[in-house]
């Protein structure tokens, strides 16, 4: 019996923990952090023709060809996911939209690698 009561234990403390990072992760300001610190790392590295970089004045992520930014910032200003928005380099809007992200997993290359995956589908929508 001590034995079902450990494993049931165990499932608990798991249950707890996992409830835990979605509260804490699953708050926007809390998300935007941590895929601020995951992201950073990127800046100036190519994508697909597209210069990953961040704004200096705000700290916003963006996607630039050379014509064309993508700004793309996880937990913006408390959106649930990426907040994306797309102007020319004369400042004209072209599209804006928000998108899902999956659920943080607290893996970093996990998570990067799926920012970047759905961004990458969204640069393939603008020439």
């Amino acid at each position: 019996m001590s034995h079902m009561m450990g494993e049931n234990s165990l499932l608990n403390k798991v249950i707890i923990k996992e409830i835990s990072m979605r509260k804490y992760y699953g708050g926007t300001e809390g998300a935007n952090i941590y895929y601020y610190n995951i992201l950073k790392p990127f800046v100036g590295k190519k994508f697909g023709g597209w210069t990953f970089d961040m704004e200096g004045m705000v700290g916003t992520f963006l996607f630039d060809n050379g014509h064309t930014f993508i700004y793309a910032t996880p937990y913006w200003e408390g959106v649930d996911g990426v907040a994306i928005y797309a102007t020319d380099d004369e400042g004209t809007d072209i599209f804006q939209m928000d998108q899902q992200l999956p659920m943080i997993t607290g893996d970093s290359k996990k998570d990067s690698d799926a920012y970047f995956k759905l961004m990458m589908q969204i640069t393939k929508r603008v020439r």
